[in-house]
């Protein structure tokens, strides 16, 4: 099964230049969020997201199906903002995070189960109950035991941006600080076996005068804390591997916004959709089968929520009918388990 998993990843990725499925997602202005006629696309799953509803003040975290159906509101903190919702690896719960019990300006990290229900901060300080653990990008690991997510260290301050990536055990109630670096370590991704992440960060622009303005891909052992480089062009950020370990997907803004998968056996690089113009990142599936980016022909549909699935066997496109574009918000999350 192993062998035909891999050639099945390796195949999507060898056409991926030449074939691909679409389909674009546009919420309307309206009752709720949803509006205009009824669609049914094929491409499956769920999403989560976070944008602010008809009263258009502070972000909500929504979840519906793909096809636009069963839209829901998960989180309204009343006035203060939820945002940066992510699926957990059995997609029954999600971690997010809140100005709600938040200090000092940095958002505290919440789950909640996949329904909305039972919302508890990650981690209280125990001598202030009523402040949150926080940071930003939070994610859960593949067995759901642990949440790596990033601190700005001196965000407190004018000017500071200095990110560390830090990792939190349920089973121990405790923090690991992962990098300690003075320049930004940013957007955690777990391998499937969970014993290392890939982020992105300035560490190699760190003594010159481009620093701001380039960061590339590495990956870095939680045993041993190994650092492996994978990109060398600068602005590559949104890294993703892969469920089987073997790929892992990123975004770069050189040439223009575009996504591409790094095969990590043979150190070769592929860019998916060619003229198109893709934003945050790619998202697999559960097994592989299907991969998802927010993608858009030019720059007028940049703020049209569009995905590009690819499937081996099944190419189809698929297309909404176009309104007045309301979208989904930016960093949204699809949730897609092939077994179920």
């Amino acid at each position: 099964m192993l062998i035909n998993k891999e050639k099945k990843l390796r195949d999507i990725v060898r056409f991926i230049t030449f074939i691909f499925a679409a389909i674009s997602i546009v919420l309307l202005a309206g009752c709720d969020l949803i509006g205009g006629k009824e669609s049914k696309p094929t491409v499956p799953g769920k999403i989560v997201f976070s944008k602010s509803d008809k009263s258009g003040d502070y972000l909500k975290i929504f979840k519906m199906n793909t096809d636009g159906s069963g839209v829901k509101k998960l989180v309204d903190f009343n006035g203060l903002s939820s945002f940066q919702p992510s699926w957990g690896p059995d997609g029954q719960q999600i971690v997010f995070t809140s100005a709600k019990m938040g200090i000092h300006g940095e958002p505290a990290i919440f789950l909640m189960n996949a329904d909305g229900s039972n919302k508890r901060p990650m981690k209280v300080y125990p001598e202030y109950p009523a402040i949150a653990i926080g940071g930003d990008s939070p994610v859960l690991s593949p067995d759901g035991s642990r949440i790596a997510y990033e601190v700005c260290s001196n965000c407190g301050g004018a000017g500071g941006r200095n990110f560390e990536i830090m990792v939190y055990d349920f089973e121990t109630d405790s923090i690991t600080r992962v990098t300690n670096n003075h320049w930004p370590d940013r957007h955690p991704s777990w391998s499937p076996d969970g014993t290392k992440l890939a982020f992105s960060t300035e560490l190699p622009y760190a003594d010159t005068n481009i620093r701001g303005f380039k960061q590339d891909i590495y990956t870095i052992s939680l045993e041993d804390g190994t650092l492996t480089r994978i990109t060398n062009t600068g602005n590559a950020s949104a890294a993703n591997w892969s469920p089987d370990g073997r790929f892992i997907a990123y975004q770069t803004s050189v040439g223009g916004e575009q996504s591409y998968i790094y095969d990590l056996e043979n150190n070769s690089t592929t860019q998916l959709l060619p003229g198109f113009r893709t934003s945050f990142g790619i998202q697999w599936s559960r097994k592989g089968s299907m991969i998802a980016v927010k993608a858009s022909k030019n720059s007028d549909l940049a703020n049209e929520v569009r995905y590009y699935n690819i499937e081996e066997n099944n190419i189809e496109f698929v297309h909404l009918e176009q309104y007045t574009p309301q979208v989904i918000g930016t960093r949204f999350k699809w949730y897609y388990n092939e077994n179920e």
